[in-house]
C-alpha cells in the first residue's frame, strides 16, 4: 500500500539573507539545498522502505554560511566532492517526490518548521532549474505546528523547552530530547527526518482525536472549508516567543486564494458593521488578521460555535 505521509528535510548553505539592506528578517529563498532526507510513512506513521538521503556539490557561484557547516557538520571539502551537481540533486527531488505524490492521491508532506524555510527554499531552486516548483501541495503538514497546537489544547501532552527570556521552544532536537524521542544526528537530514516521524507519532498517540483536528487542514481546501462553515473559530499563532489563541471571524476571502480576512474577536465588531465603505477599509485593517488555510493552520472550534 502506498504511503499516506511523505516525510523530508533539507539542510542547506545557510538560515537565509536580507532581501535588501533595509528587509526585516531574512528570506532563505536563494539558499543552496546541500542534502535531502525524506522516508515514505504509512498511514499508521510507520516508517517504509522508501527512503531517500542525497548530497551534492556547492555551486561555485555560492558562499555558505560558516555557520551552516558547523551546524550540519560537514566541513567545505566534503560539499565541494560530492557526486551530484546541484542540477542533478534538484532533478532527483522532482522525480522521486513525483512518483511517491503519484503513488497516493491523498499524500502528505510533512517537514518540521518546512512550511516556513524548506518549502521555500526548494521551490526556489525547483523554478530556477525549470522545474514546476509546487511539487509538495496541495497537503502538506508541519510538525512545528502541530506541536504548538497540541501544546496549546493539551498542555500536559508534551513538554517543551523555554530560554531565559521565558520564550516557548518548539525546536525538533529540543522537543525530541525533553520527550524521549530518538535522535541519531541533529542536522542530518535523513536523521531528523526520523526524528519528526518520531514526533509526529508521538502527537497522534498522545492524543488521537486531537491529531485529527490539526491534521484536518494540511489540505488547503479543507482548511478553507472550515473557514467558511465556521461563524466563529479559534486560531492558535506564534507571535514574539509565545503561543497566542485568538477567536476570530471570516470576513472575505482575500485577492489571494485561500487567504481570509478575519476579524478579531477580542474587538467589539458593531463599529465595523456600521461603518461606511471607507470606514471599514481602514478599521479592519486595524482589526485584520489573516488566516492562510494552505500553510496547515490551526483551527478549532472552541464554543464560538454556540454563540457567534
Amino acid at each position: 500500500m502506498a504511503g499516506k505521509y511523505i516525510f523530508w528535510d533539507l539542510e542547506t548553505t545557510g538560515k537565509g539573507k536580507k532581501a535588501s539592506p533595509t528587509s526585516f528578517g531574512q528570506s532563505p529563498n536563494w539558499e543552496q539545498i546541500l542534502q535531502v532526507g525524506a522516508i515514505v510513512a504509512d498511514e499508521s506513521l510507520q516508517a517504509t522502505n522508501k527512503t531517500m538521503d542525497e548530497f551534492c556539490r556547492l555551486r561555485t557561484s555560492v558562499i555558505p554560511q560558516p555557520g551552516a557547516l558547523l551546524t550540519t557538520g560537514r566541513g567545505i571539502r566534503s560539499v565541494l566532492q560530492a557526486k551530484h551537481s546541484s542540477y542533478d540533486l534538484i532533478s532527483l527531488i522532482n522525480k522521486t517526490f513525483k512518483e511517491w505524490k503519484d503513488e497516493s492521491s491523498n499524500a502528505v508532506f510533512i517537514g518540521h518548521n518546512s512550511i516556513e524555510f524548506d518549502e521555500s527554499v526548494l521551490e526556489y531552486n525547483l523554478f530556477n532549474n525549470l522545474f514546476s516548483p509546487y511539487i509538495t501541495r496541495p497537503n502538506r503538514g508541519d510538525t512545528l505546528n502541530l506541536a504548538r497546537g497540541m501544546y496549546s489544547l493539551n498542555p500536559s501532552s508534551m513538554t517543551i523547552g523555554s530560554n531565559e527570556k521565558g520564550s516557548q521552544i518548539f525546536r525538533l532536537g529540543v522537543l525530541a530530547e525533553l520527550n524521549g524521542l530518538p535522535v541519531e544526528s541533529a542536522h542530518d537530514a535523513l536523521s531528523d527526518v526520523r526524528t519528526t516521524i518520531s514526533l509526529a507519532k508521538f502527537i497522534h498517540d498522545a492524543d488521537p482525536e486531537t491529531w485529527k483536528q490539526l491534521e484536518l487542514t494540511m489540505n488547503g481546501e479543507q482548511a478553507s472549508s472550515y473557514v467558511n462553515q465556521h461563524k466563529g473559530f479559534c486560531c492558535i499563532n506564534y507571535w514574539f516567543g509565545k503561543i497566542q489563541m485568538q477567536a476570530l471571524s471570516m470576513v472575505c476571502e482575500s485577492k489571494y486564494k485561500g487567504w481570509y480576512h478575519t476579524f478579531d474577536l477580542k474587538h467589539d465588531p458593531e463599529p465595523l458593521l456600521e461603518a461606511n465603505l471607507e470606514d471599514f477599509k481602514k478599521l479592519i485593517k486595524k482589526k485584520n488578521r489573516y488566516v492562510i488555510c494552505n500553510k496547515n493552520p490551526i483551527l478549532f472550534s472552541g464554543k464560538l460555535d454556540d454563540g457567534v
